[in-house]
């Protein structure tokens, strides 16, 4: 019975709180959804250099060549 006294009270704490985050979340006006949604900067610089990149392998990948060496050793097991 007390460890279901305990379980109770944890629940009703975690609402408690859970209650008051949103309601400062709507006092801030953080919750609105309304507001149009922006890339950060970080997004911004990772979608400029991802067309960078893409666009240099479009110019030169027409002058890659690939060349692989093989080179065969014989060794003398003991």
């Amino acid at each position: 019975m007390q460890a279901f006294k305990y379980f109770i009270h944890g629940i009703l704490t975690g609402l408690l709180i859970a209650v008051i985050l949103f309601y400062v979340g709507l006092s801030r006006n953080l919750l609105n959804t309304n507001r149009e949604i922006t890339p950060s900067k970080t997004d911004k610089i990772s979608n400029d250099r991802e067309s960078a990149i893409t666009g240099a392998v479009k110019e030169v990948s027409p002058a890659v060549v690939g060349i692989n060496v093989v080179k065969l050793k014989k060794e003398k097991v003991r």
